[in-house]
C-alpha cells in the first residue's frame, strides 16, 4: 500500500495522542474520539491556517504570559501600583513608579520619551531586554504609552565599510 509521509505521521498522532496508545478495538471508541477531540483541533487548526496566524515561538510565548498576569489585576487597583513620578531633567522623558507585584515595599522606575517605554529597572527588563510585566502594567494603566519594542535598526553595510575606512586612514 502506497502512503505518503504526512498520512502516516497523522496516523501516528491519532494513536499517540489521542488514542493514548491503548490497543482499545471499539469502533464506538474511535467515532468518539474523532468527533469530540480531533474534529475541533482539525477545524481550531484549519482557522489558524485560515487567519495566518502561526504558532507561538518561546518568546511570544514568554511575552504573551506576560501580558496575561497583567490582566489578571483587578481594574481598580491599577491606581494603587502606579504613579506618575516626575518629570526628568532631560526634554520629553517622564518617570513613572510602579510597585513590585511580589514584594510591596520594591518600586520600579519606567522611563517614558515621547510616550514610548525606554526602560525599567526591575531585574527582568535588565537582564532580558524585553518589555516586562511592569511595562505591560503600566500600558493597562495609560494606553497612550506604548510598549518597549527592541530596536531592530541596524546600521547599512556602508556604514561598517565607511568606519572601516576611516578607522584605516586614521592609522
Amino acid at each position: 500500500m502506497e502512503t505518503n509521509n504526512f498520512v502516516e505521521s497523522w496516523h501516528d498522532q491519532l494513536k499517540s495522542i489521542y488514542l493514548k496508545k491503548k490497543r482499545d478495538r471499539r469502533t464506538d471508541r474511535l467515532i468518539y474520539v474523532i468527533v469530540s477531540d480531533i474534529e475541533p483541533d482539525f477545524i481550531a487548526n484549519i482557522n489558524r491556517i485560515q487567519l495566518s496566524v502561526r504558532r507561538m515561538g518561546p518568546e511570544e510565548r514568554k511575552r504573551r504570559r506576560r501580558e496575561l498576569n497583567v490582566e489578571a489585576i483587578n481594574e481598580k487597583v491599577l491606581p494603587l501600583l502606579i504613579e506618575l513620578a516626575e518629570d526628568s531633567q532631560k526634554r520629553n522623558e517622564v518617570i513613572y513608579k510602579v510597585k513590585s507585584f511580589t514584594t510591596d515595599d520594591i518600586i520600579y522606575n519606567i522611563i517614558v520619551v515621547e510616550d514610548k517605554m525606554k526602560a525599567c529597572d526591575c531585574p527582568d527588563f535588565t537582564w532580558n531586554n524585553v518589555a516586562c510585566e511592569h511595562m505591560y502594567l503600566l500600558r493597562r494603566y495609560n494606553r497612550d504609552i506604548a510598549v518597549f519594542v527592541i530596536s531592530t535598526n541596524l546600521p547599512t553595510p556602508e556604514v561598517f565599510t565607511d568606519n572601516i575606512r576611516t578607522e584605516q586612514q586614521q592609522q
